[in-house]
């Protein structure tokens, strides 16, 4: 038994603290000395998908991901003009170009990078473009020719790398000149030192967890009988210290940590009569150190993004936020975040299509948002009359 398990001095009341059960954040790591032809991300290969999986855990990850892809996408995207012939385009799977780039964007900001599928005819003429969710995607394990310049030609691509026997498909790695079938382009971002892309949050995992553990804490604090404020007696007697244990973990695993609203003190005792007198363990006050914990996280993953939360819908308690005010916090998260990302995907762009200036952004615009010109909405896609 540990120390912080160790009975107490009565020799027929034995008592175990609980304590809260760990979150375990996945590491981030590179594995190119397995068995695999390609190099794994992460230990268990799904790195990228605990990344995905957060954004859809975590309130503020969702936000923030899906507001900056509003900004950067802006308020239409462009086509150039040796380009025309795709501005009605519709691949097989029903994405048009806008489509495609909003899931590049929200890609770039989960993933740290992106990835899409151009589809080349005989004569090496663009005729398709696809989207390709980055995180499905596993590089070749490199080479390198006589003058020591790496050499990649493969991608990996499965739908889901937890099933084991999930088909794995093998395609060419488009470097822009092998314009034949239907390569995968990989843009992997600027943070990384390897083969896959770092997210600009990466620092911020802890975090963005924990905002998700406490949101866990107040749900299952409303729902849940049992919370930290709670004693368990057993008055059958005393068991043996392997049944203490294996009652212990039991318990432990069904109403401790952020899940279950916290920990509670497991107690044996021989009969009524030597029961511990304590019926109710006073409140910690975890409430109130969460809810000041849950305003650290929210800075931190903010910090992590270089956002301010009022450009996020956030409003800071006892500040205000005019319009000038958020003309000029987005002048500044335009020059420092939006544009950069947006230059990054017009040049992936422009090597998708083989063309410079192949897409553009317009603005985003707050005069958008406007209603104040007291006009009738009108719908400019048929003739069908605006909703009541």
């Amino acid at each position: 038994m540990s120390k912080n398990n160790q009975p107490s001095n009565h020799p027929d009341v034995q008592v175990l603290s609980l304590s809260a059960a760990s979150v375990q954040i996945p590491k981030y790591e590179e594995i190119k000395n397995g068995s695999k032809d390609y190099v794994q991300w992460g230990k268990d290969n799904l790195f990228p998908q605990y990344l995905f999986q957060l954004y859809l855990r975590s309130a503020i990850l969702q936000a923030l991901v899906n507001g900056i892809a509003d900004y950067v996408d802006g308020d239409a995207i462009l086509l150039g003009e040796n380009l025309q012939s795709f501005e009605s385009y519709q691949n097989e799977e029903g994405d048009t170009i806008e489509d495609i780039v909003r899931k590049m964007t929200i890609d770039y900001l989960v993933y740290g990078g992106f990835a899409a599928s151009p589809l080349f005819s005989v004569d090496q003429k663009l005729i398709g473009l696809y989207w390709v969710d980055y995180g499905c995607c596993r590089k070749s394990k490199p080479g390198y020719d006589d003058d020591g310049n790496k050499l990649q030609t493969t991608v990996y691509y499965c739908k889901d790398w937890s099933d084991r026997k999930a088909p794995v498909v093998k395609r060419a790695l488009f470097t822009g000149k092998n314009r034949v079938g239907a390569p995968i382009f990989m843009y992997d971002g600027h943070l990384t030192r390897g083969e896959y892309a770092v997210p600009t949050y990466i620092g911020a995992l802890k975090a963005i967890e924990t905002g998700v553990q406490i949101q866990e804490f107040h749900l299952r604090n409303i729902t849940n009988g049992f919370s930290s404020s709670s004693m368990i007696t057993f008055c059958e007697g005393v068991p043996s210290e392997d049944v203490q244990t294996r009652i212990k973990k039991k318990i432990e695993k069904l109403y401790t940590g952020a899940e279950n609203a916290g920990d509670f003190v497991l107690a044996f005792a021989k009969d009524k009569d030597h029961a511990p007198i304590i019926n109710k363990i006073a409140d910690d006050g975890f409430d109130k150190k969460y809810a000041q914990l849950e305003v650290s996280t929210m800075k931190s993953i903010f910090i992590a993004f270089r956002a301010q939360p009022q450009l996020f819908g956030f409003v800071i308690e006892g500040s205000l936020f005019n319009r000038d005010e958020f003309e000029q916090a987005y002048a500044l998260f335009n020059k420092t975040v939006v544009a950069p990302m947006q230059k990054d995907l017009q040049r992936a762009l422009d090597t998708l299509f083989g063309e410079d200036k192949s897409v553009t952004f317009a603005p985003f615009a707050l005069d958008a948002l406007n209603t104040d010109d007291n006009t009738e909405p009108t719908n400019t896609d048929n003739n069908e009359e605006p909703l009541n």
